[in-house]
């Protein structure tokens, strides 16, 4: 079942020159040498948010792999990288401190919790939608009864009112799909990143 999805966020330096997305981009075309980004490893959600960014932009940047995402944030909030893609919960403490600043999201729509930032596609890359989830997986020789029953107890949970808000108030947004519906998201998904990993020539270290 999915219980959850967020946008991932686009972060830059508070001290970097860039306001806005198109202000990176047109650093990412004119910059000598280019400009790099960091994500926690080759072919995490930061790895592949900031390559499908790279795509509907246009451009090229080179991609920093650190062992974990703490560890590529902490260099952005020092200077070492020019930008990185990650969810809310990371990053909302290097917000309020000043040192991080918020370009984007990756939602159909603005984010809750940083409602003043804008979604990609007010930005100008109109088909950049996109969201992290997460939801519960059973072994693949679970039976079609124990499935549906464990879905069912889960999507009762989630439409739990303070469920929702606890969700909410931690920058995710709290989901109650079916089996059949979070197969065909994932489905859609796994083809939707496919494509960007074939075409980007990204293979697992």
């Amino acid at each position: 079942a999915l219980i959850a999805t967020g946008p991932s966020i686009l972060m830059v330096n508070a001290a970097a020159p860039y306001r806005t997305v198109a202000d990176l981009i047109a650093a990412a075309k004119n910059q000598s040498g280019g400009i790099n980004f960091g994500s926690g490893g080759v072919g995490t959600a930061a790895h592949l948010g900031a390559e499908m960014f790279n795509s509907f932009a246009g451009i090229q940047t080179v991609h920093v792999p650190y062992k974990g995402g703490i560890a590529a944030i902490n260099d952005l909030a020092a200077g070492q990288i020019q930008f990185q893609f990650t969810d809310a919960a990371p990053v909302m403490s290097f917000i309020k401190s000043g040192k991080l600043r918020a370009l984007a999201v990756t939602s159909s729509k603005r984010f809750p919790l940083l409602p003043d930032v804008p979604t990609f596609v007010e930005s100008g890359l109109t088909n950049f939608v996109a969201v992290n989830s997460w939801g519960v997986f059973l072994p693949g020789g679970a039976s079609k009864e124990i499935v549906q029953d464990l879905a069912a107890s889960i999507r009762k949970v989630m439409l739990d009112p303070e469920i929702m808000r606890r969700f909410s108030e931690m920058g995710f947004e709290a989901q109650n799909s079916t089996v059949e519906e979070y197969r065909a998201f994932l489905a859609a998904e796994n083809s939707r990143y496919s494509k960007l990993i074939r075409e980007n020539r990204i293979k697992g270290e």
